[in-house]
């Protein structure tokens, strides 16, 4: 069976061609999909608002479906909806701190690397003290008062803006957070 994107890319063709209510046999017979595997891709597209079905077994194309297949942009597949995983979202050691971080809400290095190493990154640490300084220079986190000076550095946070982690950009010296779409300057210390 075909991808969910390239079958409703088929589909959406299909329907463009015939320009009028059309049958999920004869959308079989013109993209060689088989007709067991329709339904579920006219369902994505109708939830897209590319098609609509006009009564039982018949399909038809929408203007917004025409204004896309006229556009020749193609349809690309993946979640939708309320459980779909928002893009941008890593599995990678610093997506992982920030989730911890938002968790803890005040911390100390070692409590981050508790609870987001998985034990295999080489140099977590390190990786994790220039993060911490990248956020607390962009206003992210703050570093709280030490009890005295053997204690750990501790941070409390500032700013949390959403799930998604802010992304440090090396050429431009500024964190770029991806869940309010703006970017706020680093200061002068440390290279991620």
């Amino acid at each position: 069976m075909a991808g969910n994107a390239t079958a409703q890319n088929a589909v959406l063709a299909a329907l463009a061609e015939a320009g009028r209510c059309t049958s999920l046999e004869d959308i079989a017979a013109t993209t060689g999909l088989l007709r067991r595997h329709l339904s579920g891709t006219a369902k994505l597209l109708i939830d897209r608002g590319l098609i609509v079905r006009r009564e039982r077994g018949c399909y038809e194309i929408t203007p917004e479906g025409v204004a896309l297949r006229d556009s020749g942009v193609e349809l690309a597949s993946g979640p939708k909806g309320p459980f779909a995983q928002p893009r941008g979202v890593r599995n990678c050691l610093r997506a992982r701190l920030w989730r911890a971080i938002r968790i803890k809400q005040k911390f100390t290095l070692d409590d981050l690397l508790l609870l987001a190493t998985t034990g295999d990154e080489q140099n977590a640490r390190g990786n994790a003290q220039v993060y911490l300084r990248m956020l607390a220079q962009a206003g992210y986190l703050t570093e709280l008062r030490r009890a005295h000076a053997n204690c750990p550095k501790r941070y409390s946070v500032v700013r949390d803006t959403g799930p998604l982690m802010p992304l440090y950009r090396r050429g431009s010296r500024v964190i770029y957070d991806q869940n309010t779409k703006v970017e706020y300057a680093c200061g002068s210390g440390g290279d991620a």
